[in-house]
């Protein structure tokens, strides 16, 4: 999400994660996609009602958690809250005789299928394949964030050690299309910085622990 006002001349946003309204702080945050033409469309709706979440579509009327609002009895209302997976609780990856597909990327499920088909080919125990790649919590509300990025960089790093070259070949990889020097340079920083990255990422839960 982007910075308050007050931080961009000291910390400007890489862009990577948005808000639509900057002066609201949402409460959840479920890997929604939006690219710079869509989140300027958005921006552009001045009819928003901030009354929490719809309880009922009746006659003439929405109900809200803080009130109701008006509407016109034919309207169309479009159900956009849905979430498209399931926050379930993580579990090995791998069994014996089972392979238990989740994501191990933050947000990227057909890049976390690709990592664990990858890892079933590799001539190595369940055991082993469990402790280069663990499942990465599918984000639910904003606080989840620190969680869900630690273990996805973490699996990263882990995988650039057992399979660079697939890793590097993967179009599947956000990573793929930078040039060879530029995705080197990435990779070895961000084994050199792990620890740092990994206490930096640890000092944002400070109620739920170190990860």
């Amino acid at each position: 999400m982007e910075p308050a006002p007050a931080d961009r001349a000291s910390r400007p946003p890489a862009g990577s994660m948005c808000r639509i309204d900057t002066g609201v702080l949402p409460s959840k945050w479920r890997c929604a996609t939006v690219d710079r033409r869509e989140l300027a469309a958005l921006r552009e709706v001045e009819d928003v009602v901030r009354m929490g979440r719809v309880q009922r579509v009746g006659a003439g009327e929405i109900q809200l958690d803080a009130g109701t609002v008006d509407a016109v009895e034919d309207s169309l209302f479009i159900d956009c809250s849905a979430n498209g997976l399931a926050k379930l609780e993580p579990q090995p990856l791998f069994s014996e005789g089972r392979v238990s597909l989740q994501s191990v990327f933050m947000c990227q499920q057909t890049f976390s299928a690709a990592l664990i088909a990858r890892l079933e080919l590799l001539d190595i125990s369940d055991e082993r394949r469990n402790q280069i790649c663990t499942a990465a919590p599918h984000p639910e509300l904003k606080q989840d964030l620190p969680s869900s990025l630690l273990t996805s960089t973490q699996n990263l790093i882990n995988m650039h050690r057992h399979m660079p070259l697939w890793l590097r070949r993967s179009r599947l990889n956000a990573a793929h299309h930078e040039a060879p020097h530029r995705y080197l340079l990435g990779a070895g920083k961000l084994t050199l910085l792990q620890r740092r990255a990994v206490a930096s990422m640890n000092s944002m839960l400070p109620e739920q622990g170190s990860v």
